[in-house]
């Protein structure tokens, strides 16, 4: 599920990984006194509130029934490969569900799929019929592309891969809310994949990520207002290198602060008590 132009547009954009090891702990409690002010530079005036909003939150999959006239829906021919460079050529027809029937080609283990040509010798397009691929190409509408394309046939490519390699599936994938739409529509097209379990965790995982935004108990480098932009509570960040950190009074004063080169797990308390927070080089910070 890692190829052509169509991937690019679909699943490009940020990835967000769950990390690894608890190692070291750094920048909690009350103040190093080896960190001075030369070593991390103060603020001297009252912290600005960040501006950056959150992104919008993420559906879940609702499967649509199919209707008994969806079993006159698409079907699609393509030329697919598999890990070991084998040509083959398929033809996806509606099943007895009304849903497009893949079983033929899960086994085959593909890795590439392209719509075969039509009678002009350009890439057939497959056009919504039944009730299922309008609701495919309604989750397509949401990633922002061309208002007058309803092509779904690159979903019908997708669904006949089963790419082991798939990054989807890798244990602690996270969709990004860019991404979803397109797993959503994947998962309504082929929701019995043999991948399914681990594209619906990725995107379980994508959810709660997006929920963690908006509630502001998940952020990066920035001057945040507490209780405002982000929460009180205790936060980790991972795997920093030059990882600076401060609380603030409302005069964005220093209340605490810490300097860590670099560490594996670096933790700070942040009160409800305090008026701001300032953060660089520490990468995401996410609730302990």
């Amino acid at each position: 599920m890692m190829r052509e132009d169509g991937l690019v547009k679909i699943r490009a954009l940020s990835v967000l990984l769950a990390a690894g090891m608890v190692l070291a702990l750094s920048g909690c409690g009350d103040r190093d006194p080896a960190v001075t002010p030369a070593a991390a530079p103060q603020s001297p005036t009252a912290p600005a509130v960040a501006s950056s909003a959150p992104p919008s939150a993420t559906p879940s999959v609702t499967l649509v029934s199919p209707t008994p006239t969806d079993l006159q829906g698409n079907v699609v021919d393509m030329s697919c490969e598999d890990k070991d460079h084998a040509d083959h050529d398929l033809t996806i027809s509606p099943g007895a569900d009304g849903r497009p029937d893949f079983s033929a080609a899960w086994p085959l283990k593909l890795v590439s799929c392209d719509l075969s040509d039509d009678f002009f010798g350009d890439e057939a397009v497959v056009k919504p019929v039944t009730a299922v691929e309008k609701a495919v190409l309604t989750e397509y509408k949401k990633l922002g592309y061309d208002e007058d394309d309803d092509d779904i046939g690159f979903f019908y490519t997708e669904c006949a891969l089963n790419d082991s390699s798939d990054v989807f599936a890798e244990p602690g994938f996270t969709l990004s809310s860019q991404q979803t739409p397109g797993m959503i529509a994947t998962l309504l097209l082929c929701p019995n994949h043999p991948l399914a379990a681990q594209w619906r965790s990725a995107l379980q995982r994508g959810q709660r990520e997006t929920m963690l935004l908006e509630d502001g108990r998940v952020f990066g480098a920035g001057t945040y207002r507490v209780g405002k932009d982000i929460r009180p509570g205790t936060y980790v960040a991972r795997d920093v290198q030059g990882c600076y950190w401060e609380r603030q009074n409302r005069n964005g004063e220093i209340i605490d602060n810490n300097f860590v080169n670099g560490a594996t797990r670096v933790q700070v308390t942040i009160r409800s008590s305090d008026y701001g927070f300032h953060t660089s080089g520490c990468g995401t910070w996410r609730p302990a």
